[in-house]
């Protein structure tokens, strides 16, 4: 779904995605500058490995824009490729000395952040309420209690959102879509990198 926005239309992920970003970054900010730094250059990875997979998928139509970059991206393949460089980069990176339990809010913050976002620009089913409502009810628990949030009940909590996503995900979409690799992916890669730091 796109989204009007003056003379250009914005598709209603990005928006969603964009705020997601810069909502965890704010959060970020006030309580761990090491955290920002990571989920900024891990986002970048994404999205520049994303946009540049297209060379490889769709070589005969770059050849001849190279503008196309700017308006294309490697599809499904692309983003998992995406995803798997920035894993690779937190993997390497010094993100493992990220607290345990902030590497599971950044997720918190970022999926319920998205979904909430998202929802309220796209607003459709009624069920889409319940999916926005659970998202919101995630978001004010850890902005509320984040600083009395042990690393175990954090984990709980991301346990749950990814949970309570993938079968939103399962009502509204397909159950095997890039929403429900992105809401699986995310808190395995943070339990990964927060293994490597103990």
């Amino acid at each position: 779904m796109y989204i009007q926005v003056g003379s250009l239309a914005v598709q209603a992920e990005w928006i969603a995605v964009t705020g997601s970003v810069l909502l965890s970054a704010l959060f970020f900010k006030l309580y761990d500058k090491n955290g920002l730094e990571w989920l900024i250059n891990a986002f970048l990875v994404l999205v520049l490995i994303w946009k540049a997979s297209f060379l490889i998928v769709e070589w005969d139509m770059e050849k001849k824009s190279l503008y196309s970059l700017l308006y294309y991206n490697g599809g499904t393949a692309g983003y998992i490729l995406g995803a798997l460089g920035s894993s690779i980069y937190l993997f390497f990176s010094k993100a493992h000395k990220l607290k345990v339990q902030h590497s599971f809010i950044l997720y918190l913050v970022l999926i319920s952040a998205y979904q909430a976002i998202l929802i309220a620009i796209t607003f459709g089913e009624p069920a889409d309420f319940i999916q926005f409502a659970v998202n919101v009810v995630f978001l004010l628990v850890v902005l509320l209690f984040f600083r009395s949030l042990t690393s175990q009940t954090a984990f709980q909590l991301t346990v749950i959102a990814a949970l309570w996503n993938v079968l939103a995900y399962s009502y509204s979409e397909e159950l095997l879509s890039l929403s429900t690799f992105t809401a699986v992916w995310v808190p395995l890669t943070l339990q990964m990198i927060s293994k490597k730091g103990r």
